[in-house]
């Protein structure tokens, strides 16, 4: 088993993200690593309610994080979410990323340099079926 020493969990505005920072302190008990938790900031239009809600949500996780035992941090980052996360990967070494299924998630799999692991959010139900049309013709 490859044992991760820098994490990297990608946090965003809604609750489902709780699930990417759980298992993304998981992952760094399990393995001894440092964890931190970002959050990126798209649109220039964030209001400031907005921003400190945010900046709040980030600081939570991190505590959580130190509480549990780890060396934690996080950081606010500006612009394009998959690009900016990869860009911190690059910078800082991180050898494993965090992120809740979506747009991002498929961006950083494609273009991230390191392991990506995608969480799905709780309650997550697959629209696939065993018994699909297309999946029983052969």
């Amino acid at each position: 088993m490859t044992a991760f020493n820098s994490i990297l969990a990608v946090q965003g505005a809604g609750t489902a993200q709780d699930a990417v920072v759980a298992e993304a302190v998981r992952l760094a008990q399990a393995n001894g690593a440092a964890l931190t938790v970002v959050d990126v900031i798209e649109r220039h239009g964030t209001s400031a309610d907005d921003l400190a809600m945010r900046r709040a949500r980030l600081a939570e996780a991190a505590e959580t994080a130190r509480q549990a035992g780890l060396d934690a941090s996080e950081a606010v980052l500006h612009g394009d979410a998959a690009v900016e996360v990869i860009r911190m990967v690059l910078r800082e070494g991180h050898d494993l990323v965090v992120a809740l299924t979506g747009p991002v998630a498929e961006g950083l799999v494609r273009d991230c340099p390191c392991p990506v692991l995608v969480v799905k959010p709780a309650g997550f139900s697959t629209p696939v079926t065993l018994h699909d049309a297309d999946a029983t013709s052969t």
